[in-house]
């Protein structure tokens, strides 16, 4: 009999990489809460989601939080999704982008059958 994977969740096809905390904020709606202090890591998976070009270009830069409001859009990508109600919970930083930065590289790990990575914080 065949083991049944534990990993239910399947790839899509998207062409746009969207930084869910931008490299340039809307400055109308600026905000400590949202905002990197570590611009090194704006490019880490923690911080990046997989979208559509429509998508990528409606949330422009957008904050965290604005992007959070945007249901329709977050509910194409399962990573969206969980970045966005990390935001509701009312920020979207540094300690944020690492702590969500590691479950999903654990999370690619365990599903290739690799050891989890041991990640020390950041100081």
């Amino acid at each position: 009999m065949e083991e049944m994977n534990q990993w239910d969740f399947t790839f899509s096809y998207r062409t746009s990489v969207e930084h869910f905390s931008p490299g340039t904020e809307d400055v109308e709606h600026s905000s400590h809460e949202y905002r990197l202090r570590d611009q090194g890591l704006l490019h880490w998976l923690g911080n990046l989601a997989l979208v559509t070009v429509s998508t990528n270009s409606k949330f422009s830069n957008y904050l965290p939080a604005q992007k959070a409001n945007n249901h329709a859009a977050r509910r194409q990508s399962l990573k969206l999704e969980i970045m966005a109600r990390r935001a509701e919970t009312g920020s979207w930083n540094d300690e944020d982008v690492r702590a969500h930065h590691a479950e999903m590289v654990n999370l690619l790990f365990r599903a290739l059958g690799w050891e989890p990575l041991r990640l020390e914080p950041l100081a």
